[in-house]
């Protein structure tokens, strides 16, 4: 099952993209499986939008579609920021190995369900 995640950026959001080195997402499920994805800066910043106006920092980074097998899930995630900014459209950092880590996110817990074995039962 295709499962679409993203997360919603630390705030305040321009900082966030002035400062972003990574974000890291890690999916588990209860039988043991284990998903992890992580994005780089230049990803992230490959994803902002532009209007008229300029860029789009938006609050929500997509991070992947993925294939999920049904069952219980936790999705946590952090962020590795640069310890100074730079432009948010650059897609290198100010520093070359300055950096914190957020805290792991707080877990999100969600069910995948296989529609089609249901109906067979």
């Amino acid at each position: 099952h295709v499962v679409s995640v993203s997360v919603h950026v630390l705030r305040p959001i321009h900082e966030f993209y002035a400062r972003v080195r990574s974000v890291r997402v890690e999916m588990r499920d209860t039988s043991g499986e284990r998903i992890v994805v992580e994005l780089t800066r230049r990803e992230i910043v490959e994803c902002i939008k532009f209007d008229r106006q300029g860029p789009i920092m938006a609050n929500e980074i997509p991070i992947t579609e993925t294939l999920l097998n049904p069952g219980n899930w936790e999705v946590f995630w952090c962020a590795t920021l640069d310890t100074v900014g730079t432009d948010p459209l650059n897609p290198e950092n100010a520093t070359k190995n300055e950096s914190v880590t957020t805290r792991n996110s707080a877990v999100a817990t969600f069910h995948v369900v296989d529609y089609n074995q249901m109906r067979e039962y």
